[in-house]
Parts: C-alpha cells; structure tokens; sequence
C-alpha cells in the first residue's frame, strides 16, 4: 500500500538512483528530453542533473501538466497525450522524447485520452522511447540512444 500511495515510492527511486549513478558511464554530447509529472518532477530532476554530468548528455527534464484531469491531479500516471504534446509542441526535443511507462495504459501503447505512442510521434516529429518508470529504466533507455 505504501508503494502505491507515493510513500514508498520516493525512497525506492533514491535507492535505485544511487546504484543507476555509481555505474553510470559517459555516452556522448547528445540531447534528450524526459517527461514526468509535476509530483516527481524534483526527484526526477535531481537525479537527470547528477546522470547529465556522468554521461556527458544533455537532458532536459519536463513537468507535463494535467489539462485532462485538472492542474491539481500531478502524478505521472495520469498525464495524457494531449497534454504532452501541449507542453512540448514547438520545443526542441533533442534526439529523443523519454516517456515513462506509468504513462501509458498497461500493454496497450495508449494514453488515457487515447492518443497512441505512434501519433504523439507524428504530431511532435520526435523519436519516443518508453522506459521502464526507474532510474535504471531511465539509464537503459538513454545508453539505447549513444
């Protein structure tokens, strides 16, 4: 219950965040964006920051506000498509969109609005890689990029 309420969440990212860092390696001078909502937004920002001088990438962390639900519904797992691509629309997204999988509706490759991975792609002419919502997740899905 503590994990799914937020409670253990935070300590768990931190834990695996500390390990994802320590064997983290330098990848190149590349640009990427990742999304998160605003809740975690300061965790995932930290922990980018720290992996960005590790791998020499340029990541550029991105709170997406809900439109769909209201300003006040903040958790990464209900943040749509449509407000994804209003948050970015016109950015310079670098060589990839990082998307976290709590984003999308389980093994359905749709967001709550039903906006598909393959049509967010159309509509914000980026490349997208969904990563496994974790600091390692998050390391993996970059060292796919070098």
């Amino acid at each position: 219950p503590q994990i799914e309420n937020g409670v253990g969440m935070v300590p768990l990212f931190m834990r695996d965040a500390e390990r994802t860092l320590r064997s983290a390696r330098h990848m190149g001078d590349f640009k990427v964006t990742v999304i998160t909502g605003a809740s975690a937004f300061g965790f995932v920002s930290e922990f980018a920051t720290k992996l960005a001088e590790k791998t020499g990438v340029h990541i550029v962390t991105t709170a997406v506000e809900n439109r769909l639900f209201g300003k006040s519904v903040t958790v990464s797992g209900l943040v749509s498509g449509k407000d994804i691509f209003a948050t970015l629309d016109s950015k310079d997204i670098g060589k990839a969109l990082l998307v976290p999988d709590v984003m999308l509706k389980e093994g359905e490759g749709m967001f709550l609005d039903d906006i598909s991975l393959e049509k967010l792609k159309e509509m914000l002419k980026c490349r997208i890689i969904v990563f496994e919502s974790s600091p390692r997740g998050f390391y993996t899905a970059l060292k796919s990029l070098k």
